[in-house]
């Protein structure tokens, strides 16, 4: 949108990994040990503080709200050993961490786009604050920011899957 923003006449983001939560590690930090560790192990690799899968996690240590949704999800990982050794790359976060100062900035005022971002307010990956920022950035944008949610809204309750469900339709109509 950046680049050609008339070419995008409206756009949708769910809890947008803006500035991933990184356990009060600083950013610079954080980038420095995965370069480090991408350059030594490879971009593909497990970050090395992945953790493994957990066949015994809780609903409540998910992101998950619905206890059905939950299940359906423990099921499917649990059967499929590809889902098992699914976890975060070097790669992927090193992408997040850039995103910020990429996306944050001057450029992001020229976009023209109607959009619509979601922000979970009990976001456990991911930091509101850019996504806030984003919203004042983008001079064509409304924020809906979901009480309650985790950032995986849409294995939320049946509430937020409505409540995000009928923003959408609305906004897309």
């Amino acid at each position: 949108m950046q680049k050609h923003p008339e070419k995008i006449a409206k756009s949708a983001f769910c809890a947008p990994m803006i500035r991933p939560k990184m356990r009060n590690i600083p950013c610079f930090f954080m980038r420095w040990v995965l370069k480090h560790d991408a350059k030594h192990k490879g971009i593909d690799a497990p970050f090395i503080a992945a953790k493994n899968f957990d066949a015994n996690v809780t609903l409540n240590q998910s992101s998950d709200i619905s206890r059905a949704r939950f299940k359906m999800n423990m099921e499917t990982r649990i059967s499929d050993k590809c889902f098992q050794a699914s976890k975060i790359t070097n790669g992927w976060l090193l992408d997040a961490t850039l995103i910020k100062p990429r996306l944050l900035n001057r450029k992001t005022t020229k976009i023209k786009t109607q959009c619509l971002i979601f922000s979970a307010k009990n976001d456990d990956v991911v930091m509101v604050k850019p996504q806030v920022r984003l919203h004042k950035l983008l001079k064509n944008s409304t924020l809906v920011s979901i009480p309650d949610a985790k950032h995986n809204l849409l294995n939320g309750s049946e509430y937020t899957i409505c409540d995000v469900y009928t923003a959408l339709q609305g906004f897309f109509s």
